[in-house]
């Protein structure tokens, strides 16, 4: 009588495993599928990102997207979300203890740095989705996430005495500072370069950017500097 064949699975590594859950179908494999969408979609854009090259890259099997996510759709839904609560949390630690706006504002844009020194993904990812979106219908859920940072800054200026301006306008134009400091840092090739910018930026908030006018040299007619 032949022996009775036992249904068994090759988990990754060559052991064997029992059959169920999918490699990866575990809490530390969620995190991977994440971490390795958050790239791929970066890198690639929504429609190019496939389903094979995430799980080759988060070392799982693709059972395992379709058990944390469901689908390509579940996945960048769940990979914005991440992003935003990325950020989100670093912008609430790095104002933690700080008492006056300035003081987190400036926070805020040091934690820039930071964050993407990190990792330059997420720069990457918070410049396209506002592009994605729109053109998937399949994504309109995630228009509440966009609007995340705007929704940040307002917060920060409730109650607040210490603007010259409306707090419509701070927040219209902190966005705007934030969002081109993103944009700069998912393209430029160095971390140092985009360091040295908000660098330019922490002078213009201190008024320290421009030299005074009274110590300047004066440029001669064939552009020769004299002295003061």
């Amino acid at each position: 009588m032949p022996a009775k064949r036992t249904n068994r699975t090759t988990a990754v590594g060559g052991g064997p495993r029992k059959p169920g859950r999918p490699v990866g179908g575990d809490a530390g494999g969620r995190g991977a599928l994440l971490s390795a969408a958050r790239a791929v979609f970066a890198e690639k854009g929504y429609e190019s990102a496939s389903i094979k090259e995430i799980v080759e890259r988060a070392g799982v099997t693709p059972p395992a997207l379709y058990h944390h996510f469901g689908n390509k759709v579940g996945i960048y839904e769940a990979a914005a979300a991440d992003v935003y609560d990325i950020v989100i949390a670093g912008f609430e630690n790095a104002i933690a203890g700080k008492t006056t706006l300035r003081e987190r504002f400036t926070a805020l844009i040091d934690c820039s740095v930071e964050m993407n020194a990190r990792d330059p993904m997420l720069a990457r990812f918070i410049v396209s989705a506002p592009f994605v979106v729109p053109r998937h219908p399949e994504l309109r859920r995630l228009a509440p996430q966009l609007n995340r940072t705007q929704r940040f800054f307002a917060q920060l200026v409730i109650d607040t005495d210490e603007l010259a301006v409306p707090t419509a306008d701070f927040v219209n134009c902190a966005n705007s500072m934030l969002w081109g400091l993103t944009r700069l840092a998912a393209t430029v090739r160095s971390p140092d370069d985009y360091a040295g910018a908000v660098e330019t930026l922490h002078r213009l908030i201190d008024n320290s950017l421009f030299t005074d006018p009274r110590r300047r040299p004066r440029l001669g007619q064939q552009g020769v500097r004299h002295a003061g």
